[in-house]
């Protein structure tokens, strides 16, 4: 017999819309050689939203 696990809950969630900042902190990855700022495309903007729809996330952050 299997065991059913729940799958851990999402209680809180930080999106980052753009990686195209231009302040550059000491510890962002940014600063990485070779980092390459991308902006996140709409077709994953629309599953981000539809996942905190059926997940329920109670605390949403969006960085744009």
């Amino acid at each position: 017999m299997q065991s059913q696990t729940t799958p851990p809950s999402v209680r809180e969630l930080f999106i980052e819309l753009t990686s195209d900042c231009n302040l550059r902190c000491r510890y962002c990855a940014i600063n990485l050689p070779g980092y390459t700022a991308r902006d996140m495309v709409s077709r994953h903007v629309d599953e981000v939203i539809a996942f905190v729809g059926r997940a329920k996330v109670p605390v949403v952050s969006v960085n744009v």
